[in-house]
């Protein structure tokens, strides 16, 4: 059953049926500036928490390039952590691509890489 709330305003004292005291301005800005108060600590928290997960990911940049020539050159990219994560690259130039392959036939037979077109790529890692 919803609650009903009844108001009765006159001059500057609002009567509330909820609390059977007269409410004044005063408390009335009170009220406004916890709310206000409570929306800057949730948007601080958010800010925090987003700021926090982007320390947790280092963005790594490389090119695949001729060591002779110094000419851009596309290839696999096999990219495993010590632990035994795989990640995946992308490209980092809009004429460029990135085609990620990721198969396991069974624990011993594992094909996962990228195929990188011959243009910047980048992945996003855990630090370390």
């Amino acid at each position: 059953m919803a609650a009903v709330r009844l108001r009765c305003r006159l001059s500057r004292v609002e009567w509330s049926a909820e609390t059977h005291y007269p409410r004044t301005h005063r408390d009335n800005r009170l009220m406004k500036a916890r709310k206000f108060h409570l929306l800057v600590l949730a948007l601080f928290i958010c800010v925090a928490a987003v700021a926090a997960a982007a320390e947790l990911a280092t963005k790594l940049r490389g090119e695949i390039v001729d060591a002779a020539t110094g000419e851009s050159l596309p290839a696999r990219l096999y990219i495993e952590s010590s632990d035994g994560r795989w990640f995946f690259a992308r490209t980092a130039d809009e004429h460029g691509s990135a085609v990620t392959y990721s198969k396991q036939a069974s624990p011993e037979s594992v094909e996962k890489h990228t195929t990188l077109s011959a243009h910047p790529w980048t992945a996003e890692l855990p630090p370390g």
